[in-house]
């Protein structure tokens, strides 16, 4: 085998891979593509192309082009012939280009990076089979963190399962029950549910024991029934589970297998912490450069003035080489968006061609539209006009206006938006980035201070200040996941929103309760099905409710919290809630509303329906299939090719939730291990093929997420050991208890009756029971008290079971108090500490490229995304700096087309925007042509004001302000 190279030549070929193209070189290239003539391929093409792999096109796109397309019933506009006719082919090329994620081709066998969208050249769709699980890295590196969680935990529930596989041959023998059911079936659908229960503590064996005490009304309804004689003399028997569970080996196995799920996934959050490092250090990324001032002075407003500031603690001979500063202005972007979006849906419903800004032209149209609209009605039944109102609601409902009530809409968002543009809006933060690592990591040595100093106003030094101020520094995230309207938020509605999120989520669980305890008596599959819809609908509601509500500043802070609810439903929805509707006694009884049916049940749910219904993607196949062709604009067809967003969050839950299910249930479920690593495994391959193929490019995603999964990770651990401990002093689950001998008395064959039948028992056992309730007994540290208060005798226990119950209670107890003492001394150390010095600590190794060098270099260029729209609104003048935009449109409209600050003409205005442009180089704005033979459409820039005029009190600061200052030396590689 080839030598394999040094940890020395791994870092040269790494920092090799990360030198990208010069920004000029990157964005002319970028702007030269066309999406009418590169992204389209002759069947010969296509077929070729996928010949040789699955990184060149989908095969959707292949039965779509050589087949589908060429019928009318499939493609509706197959004989339009207008240049303006909507193309379904030039939506799956925006799917396969801008949509899905795409690297160089030069990428080769070293690390992938993601394409920026847009830009096609020289790149390829991601492998299936050809993408490593470090290439999954290039979507942040929480995505590449989960790919890993899943393996590794998959591999250590297999062991687990390994472990416990004496468990599993223990009660598939004749030592747990002597009359096992071979021919039992679950009643689940496809009967997959009895396969997975073989193996599991379910118990086919009762016996029945006299009692002293009588039958009551409320005992003919409890698992073990109630019977009595129908002689003269008048006896009373209970039945109870006669299989023998909890022995002392048996039980050994399960406290193996249960300390070693809790060492292993302790180490698996070590091990993690150490993958955070590796991650970091392999994908270098503007966060890496930049700091952030979360408390800046409000008039702030002048980059020169910050980069002036930070440069004094640079240690290279570099100074800061980007400054953003963000604006309070999201009241303002976010009726700058609704007026694009109503200006649109106003030009839809006009002619092709009309000048709405027209407003001679414009009045005219719509008094055509009216009169047309009333020539129609006339022509309509009398019942159907009768009904013209509802239809109208029901329209309206649907967001569908007529074009008056459009342009009323518009009038309306206009006049506002003058209140809001004859104002100044403060600074809300600002993000500085260096040309190393190493400047910024000096900046936050030099800057970094506790809480009480920035309070107090104390600076450890005077030049430290920053316009007589203590600055306030963070780390920020990645640009792509920065919510720049909500930054610099205020504090107390964003607590306030989050107490209202919380609050629904508590009236979903509710509502949930009340659903299943309807059909706690139903076929499992009922149960199981309802549980996989409200896991797919409470969610959605869920993200819906929290991004309304609750403000967030980052992409991963949202899928935070998203995650803690969604996880919060999903364990009481999944498994909690089976226990809490599940009498005690039915938790072995093998009958259909019994506990151990529902949840194999939902493993087969989990196991087989789940990871189905994302791959198969039904709502992103509707709109790629159906509603996609029938789209009137092109615009509006390419939006059906958007694909569906990314949710971390759920995707952590439902690992979380997975894990969850089977420790909660592994001591009576044992083979709940196997079917979970596999679930893991499966979830692994499913989720890999939706991120490469049906998923949107999605936002670099950093760390927040991990932690707050190794957080519950550890209250997993923690429930797992007390669960096994309840399960295990539990057997045999049946609430009869010793009541004394009956003197051979009760020896024979009786005929019984109780609340529905009469029958026959044989009664071999002449001890005398009664029912008992084996509730939790936290005085005595006992969990089921079993021994401690003489309610349970040998005969009804397992072998030596009181003493491995004890193991197993101690156990958990000790993991419990653990985990109590140390998650609030790292609170209390953390937070205390915070008041008093700064919290910044280095978490990777200055890899020693600079900025301006690395690949797909990317700026804090404030956007505003919006599902109306097939990329990102800018925020703030971007004409110098559009490298470091982030993504291209493959259209050749232009940065100006997306640019939100040209929408309204203000005082100050630098230009005006262009107006139609095919090929926008903007390193020459004054070029009349291109090498491609191309025309570029002139525009006369009006005269750009100075820093000081932007600055001066009579202009209105109402967008953000990027500047970048590249360096002056040419790009090279260090090695």
């Amino acid at each position: 085998m080839a030598d394999q190279p040094t940890s020395t030549q791994r870092r040269s070929i790494f920092k090799q891979s990360v030198i990208g193209l010069t920004a000029a070189g990157r964005i002319n290239n970028a702007m030269n593509f066309n999406i009418d003539q590169s992204q389209y391929m002759s069947k010969k093409q296509l077929e070729q192309c996928m010949d040789t792999g699955d990184k060149c096109s989908t095969w959707s796109r292949y039965l779509v082009q050589n087949y589908l397309s060429k019928y009318k019933w499939y493609n509706p506009h197959v004989d339009n012939k207008s240049p303006n006719a909507p193309d379904i082919l030039k939506g799956w090329s925006y799917f396969e280009h801008v949509t899905l994620a795409r690297h160089a081709v030069k990428d080769g066998h070293h690390i992938k990076h993601r394409a920026l969208p847009g830009l096609t050249e020289e790149t390829e769709l991601f492998s299936l089979f050809g993408t490593r699980g470090s290439d999954l890295n290039a979507w942040g590196l929480g995505v590449g963190l989960y790919f890993t969680n899943l393996k590794l935990i998959g591999s250590i529930l297999l062991i687990a399962g390994c472990i416990s596989i004496p468990n599993i041959i223990f009660y598939k023998s004749n030592d747990y029950q002597s009359q096992v059911d071979t021919d039992y079936k679950s009643e689940d659908f496809f009967n997959l549910g009895s396969l997975f229960l073989q193996g599991s503590a379910i118990c086919f064996e009762r016996a029945w024991q006299e009692t002293m005490v009588p039958c009551s009304e409320k005992d003919f309804s409890n698992y073990h029934n109630c019977a009595n004689t129908t002689g003269t003399k008048e006896m009373f028997f209970l039945q109870r589970n006669a299989c023998k569970g909890g022995g002392f080996t048996e039980g050994m196995f399960c406290f193996g297998s249960m300390c070693f799920i809790t060492i292993s996934l302790l180490l698996l959050g070590k091990y993690q912490k150490l993958k955070e490092k590796l991650f970091d250090e392999e994908n270098i990324t503007p966060t890496d450069y930049s700091v952030m001032v979360r408390n800046p002075p409000v008039d702030a407003y002048n980059p020169e003035e910050w980069r002036n500031f930070f440069s004094q603690f640079t240690v290279s001979s570099h100074q800061a080489t980007a400054c953003t500063v963000v604006l309070k202005n999201k009241e303002l972007i976010d009726n700058l968006i609704k007026r694009r979006i109503l200006r649109r849906n106003l030009r839809n419903l006009l002619p092709e061609g009309l000048d709405i800004d027209d407003k001679t032209a414009l009045k005219d149209a719509i008094e055509d539209l009216i009169n047309e609209q009333r020539t129609k009605d006339e022509k309509r039944s009398s019942f159907v006009r009768m009904l013209q109102p509802v239809f109208l609601r029901f329209k309206r409902l649907c967001g569908s206006s007529t074009g008056k009530e459009v342009l009323e809409n518009i009038q309306l968002v206009e006049d506002k938006l003058k209140g809001l543009m004859d104002q100044s809006y403060d600074v809300s933060a600002v993000i500085v980035t260096f040309e190393t690592e190493a400047d910024q990591r000096n900046v936050f040595k030099c800057l970094d201070c506790g809480l009480l100093d920035i309070i107090l106003n104390k600076p450890k030094n005077p030049s430290n200040l920053f316009q007589g101020r203590v600055l306030k520094l963070a780390q920020p995230v990645e640009p792509s996941a920065v919510y720049w309207g909500n930054v610099g938020g205020n504090k107390f509605v964003a607590v306030l929103g989050y107490i209202v999120t919380v609050l629904a989520c508590a009236i979903a669980i509710a509502t949930m309760a009340y659903l299943l305890s309807t059909t706690k008596e139903e076929n499992p599959s009922s149960s199981a099905l309802l549980v996989l819809f409200l896991n797919l609908i409470v969610p959605m509601i869920c993200t819906i409710i929290t991004r309304t509500f609750e403000s967030h500043e980052s992409y991963g802070n949202e899928q935070t919290s998203i995650y803690i609810k969604i996880t919060l439903f999903k364990w009481v929805n999944t498994a909690i809630l089976f226990w809490i509707f599940t009498d005690f006694t039915k938790t072995l009884s093998p009958d259909k509303d019994d506990l151990l049916n529902k949840v194999a049940a939902i493993f087969v749910i989990e196991l087989l329906v789940s990871p189905l219904l994302r791959v198969v993607d039904i709502v992103g196949q509707i709109k790629k299939h159906i509603l996609a062709p029938r789209a009137k604009t092109q615009l509006s067809l390419n939006l059906y090719f958007q694909g569906a967003a990314v949710q971390l969050s759920e995707r952590y839950t439902d690992q979380t939730k997975m894990l969850f299910l089977c420790l909660v249930y592994a001591p009576i479920f044992p083979s709940a291990y196997f079917i979970g690593g596999v679930s893991m495994f499966i979830q692994y391959y499913v989720d890999k093929y939706c991120l490469l193929r049906v998923w949107a490019n999605a936002p670099h995603i950093g760390t927040q997420l991990e932690k707050s999964r190794r957080k519950v990770m550890y209250i997993v651990l923690v429930i797992h050991a007390l669960f096994t401990a309840f399960l295990w002093g539990s057997f045999p689950f049946d609430d009869v208890c010793e009541g004394g001998d009956a003197g051979g008395s009760g020896v024979g064959t009786y005929t019984v009756r109780n609340e529905t039948d009469m029958f026959r028992i044989e009664i071999d056992n002449p001890k005398l029971v009664k029912q008992c309730s084996e509730s939790f007994n936290f005085r005595e540290f006992s969990f089921r008290g079993i021994g401690s208060k003489g309610r349970k005798e040998s005969w009804m226990l397992g072998k030596n079971q009181e003493g491995i119950t004890y193991l197993l209670e101690w156990t958990s107890l000790v993991i419990l108090i653990t985990w109590v003492i140390g998650v609030s001394w790292k609170k209390f150390h953390k937070h205390f500490l915070s008041f008093f010095r700064g919290v910044y600590h280095e978490t990777a190794k200055d890899q020693e490229v600079d900025f301006s060098n690395i690949k797909n270099q990317l700026g804090y260029i404030p956007q505003k995304k919006n599902s109306a729209f097939p990329f990102p609104l800018i925020t703030c003048d971007v004409d110098e700096i559009s490298h470091l935009v982030g993504w291209n449109d493959p259209d050749n409209l232009g940065y100006d087309h997306y640019n939100l600050i040209y929408d309204l003409p203000y005082k100050g205005q630098k230009r005006n925007a262009q107006k139609e442009m095919k090929v926008l180089n903007p390193f020459s704005l004054s070029s009349t042509g291109t090498d491609s033979g191309e025309s570029v459409v002139q525009f006369k820039m009006s005269e750009m004001p100075t820093i000081s005029e932007q600055n001066s009190d009579d202009v209105k600061k109402l967008f953000s302000v990027v500047k970048h200052w590249p360096p002056k030396y040419e790009k090279k590689t260090k090695v």
